[in-house]
């Protein structure tokens, strides 16, 4: 009976939406994050998000998930969840996890840039509230965080619907160490990167931006997976075979992207 018990309660704590589990081996490989970074990290799997979690930095270095069409077809219909029901939260799971109010725009002066967006994660009540824990928030650029950054996750939203299945990697870069004013306890990234890979049409393509009011077109800031594992000390797709991997990291191309 015992037993039982402590079953039932395991199978209760898993299942809460707020709670993560760690886990670095997430039921898709392709969602697998490798590295000597990654070892003094928290490797934190959610219903949907895979998450390397940096407690020295207070931050993640990087969300993964999987966006199929499907997933987007119950974003974005009538009866999604919506924006407006859900609040920023800690995860008292997670080591060193802030406080909402520790990165707002009034405090400090940045936004609450979410990861993984909201509106690829509206389809359940699990993901959305799993979506706004600060587990997946790093202090963004305003200008950039309602600028290009949303423009480009729009497309991201819309590639899903054509090549039915995604896989997106979202995270900050440190070409040096910053830290968030006023109290410096939580990294400032330089940078953000966002990397999809269409695992049908065998592509990819990566983005970089810098944490300051966007410059440039979107297509501008076109870069390699292979670039942003030099500057993230990050390993990405390692699950595929080497020849493929290779082509992949190598090579990006946003006209193939981005035409209708």
């Amino acid at each position: 009976m015992l037993r039982i018990l402590l079953s039932c309660l395991l199978l209760t704590i898993i299942s809460l939406p707020c709670s993560c589990r760690e886990n670095r081996n997430p039921g898709n490989p392709l969602l697998r994050i490798d590295g000597n970074v990654t070892k003094s990290c928290q490797i934190l799997s959610y219903n949907a998000l895979h998450i390397v979690w940096s407690p020295r930095l207070r931050l993640p270095l990087a969300v993964a998930y999987e966006l199929t069409d499907t997933h987007v077809a119950m974003c974005d219909a009538p009866d999604a969840e919506k924006r407006k029901h859900y609040n920023f939260a800690t995860d008292t799971s997670v080591k060193n996890c802030p406080e909402p109010y520790e990165i707002s725009f009034s405090k400090c002066g940045y936004s609450r840039g979410h990861m993984a967006p909201a509106m690829d994660m509206k389809w359940s009540k699990a993901t959305m509230t799993q979506c706004f824990l600060m587990t997946n928030i790093c202090p963004q650029d305003k200008e950039l965080n309602n600028g290009q950054w949303q423009s480009i996750e729009r497309k991201v939203h819309q590639w899903a619907l054509r090549h039915r299945n995604l896989i997106v990697v979202t995270g900050p870069v440190f070409k040096t160490t910053q830290w968030l004013p006023p109290r410096r306890n939580i990294g400032l990234p330089t940078h953000f990167y966002k990397i999809v890979y269409a695992p049908g049409k065998q592509r990819a393509i990566a983005f970089l931006y810098p944490n300051t009011p966007p410059q440039g077109t979107i297509k501008s800031h076109v870069t390699t997976i292979e670039h942003i594992e030099k500057l993230t000390g990050l390993q990405f797709l390692n699950s595929l075979d080497r020849k493929t991997r290779r082509q992949i990291k190598q090579y990006s191309n946003y006209n193939l992207w981005d035409q209708k």
